[in-house]
């Protein structure tokens, strides 16, 4: 349970204009998914940068989440949004998406070679849109998973994510690589800031082998008042977020590790 947690909103993109221009959801130039952040209202990043600060923004920022993606380059609306530097994408459906990358994470992947051969492509970008569901296949309906009986939405997903092996190809563990290379290139003697979004802990939950065998044989407490899946299939869907969130704690620990081997000198608050 998580009792120092707040959101403005349980959505993505309302969550995030709230954080952006801090107001509350009522108030938030952005209410609703798969629309981008309006450039004419100021954020607080932009606020930071005019103070003198360098800002970082690392993973699914989701204040450009139409289809057209922040681009290959991670530049689009970068430097109106605030950003000094970034590695930026979408989340896990839009970055698999289109019939060509997107945003940063995708462009990377397509560099790299897949880890498992179930697919028959040969990148992790093009394996993991098999996986996880392409144009022609919305998100969750991928070979790694199946959808939810009724109308509730959602899936279930026995199927491994195509990095196989490689833990550091996954879409987290990527992404905070990615944010501690950028620390360490912020100009000396300049104040920072660096917006961290993992887009891992949202479903459809797609391992990676190491995940799925950290959480083997756990047990949890059955959902309350739920019985459209079986006992069996609650259980995987919770060892599933279990993994997420413990390899999230993983990666942070060693995030903070090496914010203060870069920076020593920083006195860093972490939120």
């Amino acid at each position: 349970r998580f009792s120092f947690a707040y959101t403005p909103s349980p959505l993505c993109v309302p969550a995030r204009s709230a954080l952006a221009s801090v107001l509350p959801y009522d108030e938030s130039p952005q209410t609703m998914n798969f629309k981008d952040y309006p450039l004419d209202v100021p954020t607080w990043y932009s606020a930071a940068q005019k103070a003198g600060y360098h800002v970082i923004a690392v993973g699914k920022d989701d204040l450009t989440q139409s289809r057209v993606g922040t681009a290959a380059d991670g530049s689009r609306h970068a430097a109106a949004l605030g950003y000094d530097s970034y590695f930026r994408m979408q989340d896990k459906g839009a970055t698999y998406a289109g019939r060509a990358p997107i945003d940063q994470f995708s462009s990377a992947m397509a560099k790299l070679s897949c880890g498992r051969n179930e697919s028959g492509a040969s990148s992790v970008w093009g394996c993991n849109r098999w996986c996880y569901g392409a144009a022609e296949l919305p998100i969750g309906m991928g070979q790694c998973c199946s959808p939810l009986p009724g109308d509730q939405g959602g899936w279930t997903c026995p199927g491994l994510d195509q990095v196989g092996k490689h833990q550091e190809e996954y879409v987290d563990d990527y992404v905070a690589a990615r944010a501690a290379e950028l620390l360490g290139q912020v100009p000396d003697g300049k104040p920072w800031i660096l917006h961290l979004s993992f887009p891992g802990p949202h479903p459809p939950f797609i391992l990676t082998e190491a995940m799925n065998k950290s959480v083997e044989g756990r047990q949890f407490p059955p959902a309350f008042d739920n019985d459209k899946l079986s006992p069996e299939e609650h259980l995987q869907v919770r060892r599933q977020y279990a993994a997420e969130i413990e390899n999230l704690d993983r990666i942070m620990g060693r995030l903070l590790e090496s914010t203060d081997a870069l920076r020593p000198e920083s006195n860093t608050l972490v939120v």
